[in-house]
Formats: structure tokens, C-alpha cells, sequence
């Protein structure tokens, strides 16, 4: 509902208009929304896969937008250290060079604008390596420039111990 004076020729106040809006359409959008944001993050937080989202900032800039709950918990790092830092002031908690290879990933992603997949060895917190498959997909927007990096990491560690036992 909108309110507005409702003036003469002479510019003089002379009664009120009352004009109503049907926002009926927006209220249902609104709601298909917010149900469509929490299927996917029902799935962002349920899944027991470790994912990351960056933005690109443009000049290949990352900073972390967020991890899900299985991101925290296997790289043993809070949620809250992600957020809106770059990879680099990581190094308290990953080795430089793992940090190094994980941004020239973040850039052969940005510089092909296609998925990247590779291994990646992590020691967990008790100092045991772990092996990870990571992907990244690049979210490409309307004029074609990647704008932001999700990165999923899916723990190999126990299929590549039972390789070595087969082998062996």
C-alpha cells in the first residue's frame, strides 16, 4: 500500500491517494526461493563430501565464501577461518606447498574455465597423509569470466591403502 498527498492544480493539498499493490506473485517467489536455498544446503552441509566456494574477485583474487561441516571437520579447520580469507593465510594450517599446488589449481580452473580434477596428499591433524580427489568447477557468468571456484574433496585414503594391500 502506498500513501502519497493528493494535490490541486494550485499545488494545494486537497485529500490522499491510496493506491494498493498485489504482491502476491513476489510473496510466492520469495517462498519458492528460500525452499530452493534450503534443498541445496540441506545438501551443501548433509553430503559427506568436503566442499569449498571462492570467489575469483576478477584478478584471480580468491577468497573463501564458505566450507560445509565435512570440510571442517576432516581438514580440522573452523568455518568461521574460511570466511572472506585468501588461500594463502592458510599456511598456520597447510604446508606452503600444498597451499601453492591447491592455487595453481584454482588458476588452471580459471584460465581453461573447465572442471579440474587431481590427487592431493593432506596430513590430517594427528600428522597421518591423506589422499584426496579433488574437482573444481568454475561458475562462469554472463560474460564468460569465472566468478567463482567450488571446489569438492572426496577422501581416497582408504581405497588407495587397499590398492597397496592387493598389490602386495
Amino acid at each position: 500500500m502506498r500513501i502519497a498527498p493528493y494535490r490541486t492544480t494550485e499545488d494545494v493539498i486537497d485529500g490522499v491517494v491510496i493506491t494498493f499493490i498485489d504482491i502476491t506473485e513476489i510473496k510466492q517467489t520469495q517462498k519458492m526461493l528460500q525452499e530452493s536455498e534450503n534443498f541445496l544446503d540441506s545438501i551443501y552441509q548433509g553430503t559427506d563430501l568436503a566442499i569449498a566456494v571462492l570467489d575469483v574477485n576478477g584478478t584471480k583474487d580468491y577468497r573463501f565464501v564458505g566450507v560445509n561441516m565435512k570440510y571442517e571437520e576432516v581438514f580440522g579447520v573452523k568455518k568461521e577461518v574460511y570466511e572472506g580469507i585468501k588461500p594463502k593465510q592458510l599456511q598456520k594450517y597447510f604446508s606452503k606447498e600444498i597451499i601453492e599446488s591447491i592455487i595453481l589449481n584454482y588458476d588452471k580452473c580459471v584460465d581453461t574455465k573447465k572442471k579440474v580434477i587431481y590427487e592431493m596428499e593432506v596430513p590430517d591433524n594427528s600428522g597421518r597423509k591423506r589422499t584426496w580427489l579433488r574437482t573444481m568447477f568454475p561458475l562462469i557468468d554472463s560474460n564468460g569470466n569465472v566468478f567463482r571456484i567450488i571446489a569438492v574433496s572426496k577422501n581416497l585414503t582408504d581405497i588407495k591403502l587397499e590398492e597397496e594391500i592387493r598389490q602386495h
